[in-house]
């Protein structure tokens, strides 16, 4: 993607009787000096909330809608390679699954990173942990260029207006992403 790429990624609810209004679920760029890679906070209203980048709605809609909106990359157009969307109802009962017996005692092998080797290191576990991981699947894949160091997927993660001014810290903390904050990071 062009250094100059930017998206806004926007959701709305629809409902029976009206449609929310469009939630902007975040803004992307390449360079965040031309356009800017930022949560977009105070949306909340009647029909729901954005925190950081999840949409929680008041009532279960059964249908949506994403609107993309691409842009800059004036000498090469930018493309759209990859999108997922995950939904979820809190509501719903979920029946608990079997221990995954397999996974136990095993160690997976994510070399060890520490976020406070860097200028603003106290606001860095996201991309510290992503760093961390990224290091691991390079070796497993065998593709090196994944390896990438914390202040290169800062470039990537870092969001100045989101929670704690890095993304990821307003979302519960899993293993992968309590590893980046952990002295001693295992799974």
């Amino acid at each position: 993607m062009p250094a100059s790429a930017c998206l806004k990624i926007e959701a709305r609810a629809i409902y029976p009787d009206h449609a929310t209004k469009w939630y902007i679920m975040g803004l992307w760029s390449g360079d965040p000096a031309q356009h800017p890679r930022e949560s977009v906070r105070r949306q909340k209203d009647e029909d729901g909330n954005v925190d950081t980048d999840t949409l929680s709605l008041q009532q279960p809609a059964e249908r949506f809608q994403l609107r993309l909106t691409l842009g800059g990359g004036e000498k090469e157009k930018p493309r759209l390679k990859f999108l997922s969307v995950s939904l979820f109802d809190s509501k719903a009962v979920r029946s608990p699954l079997p221990p995954n017996r397999k996974a136990w005692g095993k160690f997976v092998d994510v070399p060890e990173r520490s976020q406070m080797a860097y200028e603003d290191g106290g606001l860095l576990c996201s991309p510290t942990t992503v760093s961390m991981l990224l290091a691991h699947w390079s070796k497993e894949l065998n593709q090196p260029e994944l390896d990438q160091d914390v202040p290169e997927v800062v470039k990537g993660v870092y969001d100045p207006n989101g929670p704690a001014r890095a993304t990821g810290h307003s979302t519960p903390l899993t293993p992968a992403r309590f590893a980046g904050c952990a002295p001693t990071p295992r799974a």
